[in-house]
């Protein structure tokens, strides 16, 4: 459900805003709203995480994005930090959850749960 997703990370970025964290999300970018072809947000996401410091990947259900699975290779080719935060209807049905993939995951069950574990890794 999108108005789940923008509410979501509409408060992930509210979190790290609040640490003095920069951060990046395509929802909040005007470029893409001009996008018709996942290809078009995946170079686009591939291309601004080569400004970014690190990667936070919200995965929030058994069904894997694609894309999302492309950043996180693209992040961990190029040394930065991958975080991982696996809702619990997802752990354990991939291999998202191997330790060699992310420098930190965690399982949340809410979403007080997520934003609990995105400050603690901060």
């Amino acid at each position: 459900d999108q108005s789940v997703v923008v509410k979501r990370m509409g408060a992930i970025i509210g979190v790290l805003q609040a640490q003095g964290m920069a951060n990046y999300c395509n929802l909040n970018d005007s470029e893409t709203k001009t996008f018709t072809l996942p290809g078009q947000y995946v170079k686009h996401a591939l291309e601004k995480l080569k400004d970014c410091g690190a990667l936070l990947a919200i995965v929030s259900s058994e069904r894997r994005s694609q894309g999302q699975l492309m950043e996180i290779g693209a992040a961990l080719y190029a040394g930065l930090p991958v975080c991982i935060a696996i809702h619990e209807t997802a752990a354990g049905t991939g291999y998202l959850e191997d330790r060699s993939l992310s420098d930190h995951s965690f399982v949340w069950s809410s979403e007080n749960d997520l934003l609990q574990g995105i400050e603690d890794l901060l």
